[in-house]
C-alpha cells in the first residue's frame, strides 16, 4: 500500500521536495536487499567520492545491506582520495 495516490497526494516538504501528505514511518517500509548508492568516482577498494558532505558515509555505516554503486567506466579509478567521516 503505497502513500502515493497521484500528484494530488503529494506536497511540498523541506528543500521543496515533492512527499507523501500522509504521515508514513519508516517501520511501514519493507527492508530492501540493496542500496544504489550514487558517486562522482569509485576504487577498486570499494571507496566512493561524493560531494563531500559525507551525508551516504554516516549513513551506511550504520547498514548492513550491499551496497552497488554504477558508474560509468570514466568513473572508476585504481585509488581516489578518501575522508574518515
Amino acid at each position: 500500500d503505497s502513500p502515493y495516490a497521484g500528484p494530488d497526494s503529494l506536497h511540498k516538504g523541506a528543500y521543496d521536495i515533492w512527499e507523501p501528505s500522509v504521515d508514513t514511518s519508516a517501520t511501514d517500509a519493507p527492508r530492501p536487499d540493496l542500496i544504489v548508492v550514487p558517486g562522482i568516482a569509485f576504487d577498486r577498494q570499494l571507496n566512493r567520492l561524493g560531494r563531500g558532505r559525507g551525508y551516504y558515509d554516516r549513513l551506511l555505516s550504520d547498514l548492513t545491506l550491499p551496497c552497488i554503486g554504477l558508474a560509468f567506466a570514466f568513473q572508476l579509478f585504481d585509488h581516489i582520495p578518501v575522508d574518515a567521516h
